[in-house]
């Protein structure tokens, strides 16, 4: 019996064993390759609904090599492979979503609902063109999809002051272990015990889930990470509140405790101006002092860059003028002039610090680029702010292709920092 024609019979999507596809999904952006038995490509819920049911059932099947190197089937989704950790990849069955649930199926004055296979740069595009934006995108927004930044909690450059994905999830379309698609958001009190009252698969999930959340209260409240930014695994301390909320605990879980088929993410008004400011840095022990004053003016963003990725850039900075628009040598010489200058006044700075400023009134923005100028004084380093769309749209494609880099080389040039605070980071710097 072959796996492949038994989930062919099931679901009306691909479903594929050899060629391009298994080996593009053995991959993702970390250092690991898995090659997956099967790639289905599910044409609809239904199509998922049905195989998360058969893959329940057949999973007392003995299937050999075909499903893995385990006694059971499993299944594990992808969307656009962006990840860093090896999270999308499987030796058994891998749900690839970009190919067909791939739409925004509806855009309201503050939420988008969408599906995971979109591409986040599609969805960024129409979201502008109405006022609107998702704060915490990741690094990788141009390559990543949305099924990626919902099921790893996603933040990025925003995350400073607008927090991560977390925040935004407004409800879940999920295929959960009974093969049936359920909807999840906050719910009150009153919602919650109708909820648990069900005699049904769903109702059962909520009782025990409440059950050991609220048995644990006093553990939770003594381990609850106290950061600005938490990427160490399920949230479980977001879900028992004043609401109850399994948004919380799904969000970020990869996969692992449902499918996404659909997610309401809520979204903000687009701030009119934005100001940036860039530093370089050869001290750095003058960086906790430093960023302590700079985090005193409320910045939108605070990103640094090291100067192995600077030398990089400065090698394709032809290449990247050209993206940006600034062709010939005119436009060119204009882009990096003052990068150029800077760099004269004291080389290749060991870190590149860049702080971002949004609002709605600019007078406000123009402020906290002056104080930035004395802040910079006052420690003696140099910085400027980059004024032109196209100058600060250069530092913003520097430290996003950092991603990029790591991506087509595959080293591992940086630490990721699983929980810490802004300030923090620099002591770790220092030492």
């Amino acid at each position: 019996m072959l796996l492949k024609e038994e989930i062919a019979k099931v679901v009306s999507g691909e479903v594929e064993e050899s060629g391009e596809k298994i080996q593009e999904y053995s991959r993702d952006t970390s250092i690991f390759e898995v090659k997956p038995s099967l790639v289905v490509c599910p044409e609809d819920v239904g199509d998922v609904e049905k195989l998360v049911a058969w893959v329940s059932e057949g999973n007392q099947g003995n299937w050999g090599n075909q499903g893995g190197q385990g006694s059971k089937l499993s299944l594990t989704a992808r969307a656009a492979g962006t990840d860093m950790t090896g999270g999308p990849l499987t030796d058994s069955i891998l749900v690839s979503f970009t190919e067909h649930l791939n739409h925004i199926s509806e855009i309201g004055n503050d939420y988008v609902i969408v599906e995971p296979g979109v591409y986040f740069r599609d969805l960024e595009k129409e979201l502008l063109a109405k006022g609107l934006w998702y704060p915490p995108y990741p690094a990788s927004k141009d390559m990543c999809a949305v099924g990626g930044i919902v099921n790893n909690d996603s933040g990025g450059e925003k995350t400073l002051r607008f927090g991560k994905t977390h925040s935004y999830v407004l409800g879940m379309w999920m295929v959960m272990a009974d093969g049936q698609e359920h909807f999840v958001e906050k719910l009150t009190p009153v919602q919650l015990e109708e909820k648990m009252a069900q005699k049904d698969f769903e109702g059962e999930i909520y009782q025990k889930t409440y059950d050991l959340l609220d048995k644990n209260r006093d553990l939770l409240a003594k381990t609850h990470p106290t950061v600005t930014k938490n990427s160490s695994g399920y949230n479980v301390w977001g879900v028992l509140d004043e609401y109850f909320d399994l948004t919380q605990l799904l969000t970020g879980a990869q996969g692992t405790l449902g499918i996404m088929t659909k997610v309401k993410l809520r979204l903000l008004p687009k701030e009119k101006f934005d100001k940036l400011f860039v530093v370089f840095i050869n001290d750095l022990k003058q960086l906790p002092e430093f960023t302590s004053e700079v985090m005193a003016l409320s910045p939108t963003s605070l990103e640094i860059t090291d100067d192995n990725t600077f030398k990089i850039y400065l090698r394709y900075a032809r290449e990247m003028a050209s993206v940006l628009g600034a062709n010939g040598v005119f436009e060119f010489f204009k882009l990096f002039f003052p990068d150029g200058m800077m760099i004269l006044q004291g080389g290749i700075p060991k870190i590149i610090l860049l702080a971002e400023f949004e609002g709605n009134v600019e007078e406000v923005e123009e402020g906290k680029i002056r104080a930035m100028e004395k802040i910079v004084k006052k420690y003696h380093m140099r910085g400027r702010y980059a004024k032109e769309k196209m100058d600060a749209a250069k530092y913003w494609k520097l430290r996003r292709d950092t991603f990029k880099l790591l991506r087509e080389t595959r080293r591992r040039l940086c630490i990721q920092f699983r929980g810490i605070w802004a300030t923090g980071i620099c002591t770790l710097f220092r030492s």
